[in-house]
């Protein structure tokens, strides 16, 4: 355990993967195994220069050598090494290793004598062997190293020399000794390494070979079982040569009858053309073999596309694109072009094949559909700027009932801007009465029923409640589900206004008739007495002149009700026809809708105890006028409709609120009867609701029929 925190502690392992990279510096696979070998060392030798350069500097400093900066002299020299390996440039670091450190040893030598650089010498002649790669380069360097060592103990034993007394030149030269026997001791030890490393890598490549060696004799032998059952392939592969052929001419007779084809030289000369082209372009054979393609086409390419297709054809590569073909009369059509080059045996194009399908139809039908989506999108844009001008509200939604549009004025009723408004949900802006209703509304449409008209009291942003008038209308796919909802929304409060102002008229005119009825009875109860007085005879002239000034009396009296009854009516008619205009109006509803505002117009008189209401038309359904039209005449003609079906039930219900409040009118519940009387109110609201979808119901089946 203990030696492997020591290896951790001494990074060990890190220190041996960069030892190996830097002896990698340079090195190629391809490189032959001395060369290789040859590199290794030189990057060994450089990097070790490079460290005792340094080692020494710091020791020569620790000891207090004046000149201790001199072992840095070798230390450009040493990188210049590595970056001349590590871009493949090993002559140049092979010179700098050897003169290199020749010129700077002798600079050392001589500079600082007797400090043992001397032996160095030693090192570079022993490095030489392995730095040069023919043995006399070895030599040469031998030989160099020894003149030069004899010269400089030549020099030192002619030359006083004087000591530097800074220096200990015992411990020097002795550092230099070990140093010198180091690096050579190293360096035999790194050639041992690197020549057993290589040795490996011959052993496995010679491995290898023998596999290869022994894997070739198993290739032959097996080539050997193979060409036997080559010849019997041989003889399967001529039948289905010749099954091919007769195959590829049947193809070939369905591509001259179906397809146009030439053949062309290099120049663009037609060569071979088959008949079904020359049937659709009018010319005859003669008049186009010997010819330029060129004839057929009904305009030049662009230069960037002939230079595109002229290289890719050029190249041995298919081209293929749409062109247009002319004929023999000048008409041009369409055609989709594929232009094969036809090789020889040394694989150079000599030939071109084109081969033309007829497209002319697609290229119409595309040309009308382009420009039925021009239409479509200008037509898109006349229909969104149309409806977002209409009056009227328009709102689109998906088949989630989330709004996708909403035009100007559906915004402005409302106060909203459209980013408020789209991607919502329905059943914002509207209250839960409206929600219930409008989601009834939206459930019942189907492919079957895709339309449906109703009718909302909504609030606007003034606060102001408005009468609106939907018509939603269904959008469905191809499987018949519903895709959008168009919504249109109409305001008819001003119409609404007029008929509860006509029925308001009504009730005001039967109230006053039924007020005023005495004033008719009584004068005309006084003409018939007078009338029956007089067949009595033996009458006084003082009483004739009395009877005659009764008779004077009442007429007076019938003249002044029938003048209020004539100013009245004369008002509403009045007053009706501003409203009117030349809207069109279904009497029917309308007489309905005043039927049932009369009533309950009558029925709040009626507990006030001054109205011609009986108690069976206040509760029973049937006597009712609204009843009696219900169940006669509106049964028989609307009785299919469903809200009719519902007014049924909505009119017993506002019958049995009735009751409840001559009960508690009777009993003098003033306090329960204004709540059954809200109630009564609000029932009354549904009613006027269900005859307005009604109305819109069959008024829109009649514009349908029209």
């Amino acid at each position: 355990m203990w030696y492997y925190s020591l290896q951790k502690l001494l990074m060990t392992n890190y220190i041996n993967r960069k030892w190996k990279a830097g002896l990698n510096i340079g090195r190629q696979n391809s490189s032959p195994y001395l060369d290789s070998k040859r590199t290794a060392l030189l990057n060994s030798i450089a990097i070790n220069t490079t460290l005792l350069s340094f080692v020494l500097t710091a020791t020569y400093y620790g000891l207090g050598f004046s000149r201790f900066f001199t072992p840095l002299l070798v230390l450009p020299i040493s990188l210049s090494i590595l970056w001349c390996n590590s871009h493949y440039k090993y002559k140049d670091a092979k010179n700098i290793a050897f003169y290199g450190f020749f010129i700077a040893v002798t600079f050392w030598s001589f500079y600082v004598r007797r400090s043992g650089s001397e032996l160095i010498y030693i090192v570079l002649a022993s490095s030489s062997v392995s730095i040069c790669k023919k043995r006399s380069g070895g030599f040469f360097a031998m030989i160099a190293c020894a003149i030069f060592y004899f010269i400089y103990v030549l020099y030192d034993n002619q030359v006083p020399f004087i000591p530097d007394p800074t220096i200990n030149y015992f411990i020097i030269n002795t550092i230099s000794a070990y140093i010198t026997a180091g690096v050579v001791f190293f360096q035999v030890i790194l050639q041992v390494d690197i020549s057993n490393h290589f040795s490996k890598s011959l052993d496995r490549k010679y491995e290898e070979l023998n596999a290869a060696f022994e894997e070739q004799n198993r290739i032959k032998h097996q080539l050997k079982i193979n060409n036997t059952e080559l010849s019997v392939f041989n003889a399967r592969l001529d039948f289905l040569v010749k099954e091919s052929n007769e195959e590829l001419y049947s193809y070939q007779t369905a591509i001259n009858d179906n397809l146009y084809s030439i053949v062309t030289d290099l120049n663009g000369i037609i060569l071979k053309i088959n008949d079904t082209l020359l049937n659709a372009i009018g010319y005859t054979r003669e008049e186009l073999v010997g010819q330029e393609l060129i004839k057929l086409k009904s305009d030049k390419l662009p230069s960037r596309a002939y230079y595109a297709m002229s290289k890719t054809i050029f190249s041995g590569k298919l081209w293929r694109g749409e062109t247009k073909i002319r004929t023999k009369e000048g008409i041009c059509f369409w055609v989709n072009s594929s232009i094969l080059p036809i090789v020889n045996s040394e694989n150079k194009v000599v030939k071109f094949l084109s081969i033309f399908s007829n497209i002319n139809d697609q290229k119409e039908a595309e040309k009308k559909e382009k420009l039925a989506q021009i239409n479509l999108a200008e037509n898109e844009k006349r229909l969104r700027l149309l409806l977002e001008n209409q009056l009227d509200m328009v709102v689109i939604s998906d088949n989630l009932k989330t709004r996708k549009y909403v035009n100007k004025a559906f915004c402005t009723f409302f106060g909203k801007q459209k980013e408020e408004l789209i991607g919502v949900d329905y059943k914002t802006l509207y209250s839960e009465q409206v929600i219930d209703s409008y989601l009834k509304i939206l459930d019942s449409l189907s492919f079957e029923n895709p339309k449906i008209t109703s009718t909302d009291i909504i609030e606007n942003i003034n606060g102001e409640k408005r009468w609106i008038q939907w018509s939603e209308v269904a959008l469905f796919d191809l499987d018949k589900n519903i895709t959008e909802i168009l919504s249109i929304g109409h305001d008819i409060t001003p119409f609404k206004e007029m008929e509860f102002q006509n029925a308001n008229y009504i009730a005001q005119f039967e109230e006053l008739a039924f007020k005023n009825s005495h004033k008719f009875r009584g004068p005309l109860s006084n003409i018939i007495g007078v009338i029956n007085l007089y067949d009595r005879e033996n009458y006084t002239y003082e009483e004739i002149v009395e009877m005659a000034t009764w008779i004077k009396i009442s007429v007076k009296e019938l003249d002044i009700a029938s003048h209020e009854l004539s100013s009245f009516i004369h008002l509403y008619h009045s007053e009706n026809k501003k409203k009117q205009g030349n809207s069109f109006i279904n009497t029917d509803f309308i007489r309905a809708k005043a039927m049932h505002l009369n009533w309950k117009y009558k029925l709040k008189n009626f507990l006030e105890g001054s109205s011609s209401l009986t108690h069976s038309q206040v509760v029973s359904a049937h006597l009712s006028d609204l009843g009696k039209w219900l169940y006669t005449e509106g049964k028989s003609k609307y009785g299919h409709l469903a809200t009719m079906q519902q007014l049924e039930k909505e009119n017993r219900k506002i019958h049995d609120i009735a009751r409840e409040l001559l009960e508690l009118n009777a009993l003098g519940e003033q306090v329960k009867k204004e709540s059954v009387w809200q109630k009564l109110l609000k029932a009354s609201d549904f009613i006027i609701i269900l005859l307005d979808e009604s109305e819109g119901a069959v008024v829109s089946s009649i514009l349908l029929r029209a």
